[in-house]
């Protein structure tokens, strides 16, 4: 119930999707919580900002990559997570990447709301098809 009333889940993209990752993700009847642990959401955060190592990685990638973004951040009210202003960067490290932004979409309906899991999944099979001609 608290979660309903959140911008991160609008009440038109409400579904059992959304149920199940939040049954997943966090814990407690009154006193909502994430189940990560602290030390592992540090470890996350601390290695988000290894830009050597993360540009590295990125560089070393020999197959072909398709970036699937949010046309919002968190809520519908933020900018994405990856804005347009960063995909020059992406692309120094993986020319051939495709990418697409998936309008009417955030960072959690990109994947849990109907419309957003849809899009994906035909993306993703269309993306299956062309890496095996």
């Amino acid at each position: 119930d608290f979660w309903r009333g959140q911008p991160n889940f609008p009440p038109d993209e409400w579904n059992s999707w959304t149920e199940a990752f939040l049954d997943y993700e966090v814990v407690g009847d009154t006193t909502v919580r994430p189940k990560a642990s602290a030390d592992a959401v540090r470890v996350d955060v601390a290695e988000a900002f290894k830009k050597d190592e993360i540009v590295g990685r990125l560089n070393s990638l020999r197959v072909p990559v398709l970036l699937l973004r949010a046309e919002k951040g968190l809520e519908p009210k933020q900018p994405p997570i990856y804005p347009d202003s960063m995909m020059g960067s992406f692309r120094k490290c993986i020319p051939e990447m495709e990418d697409e932004m998936i309008s009417g979409t955030t960072h959690f309906t990109i994947t849990l709301g109907e419309r957003g899991a849809s899009r994906v999944a035909d993306l993703i099979v269309e993306f299956a098809e062309r890496c095996q001609r």
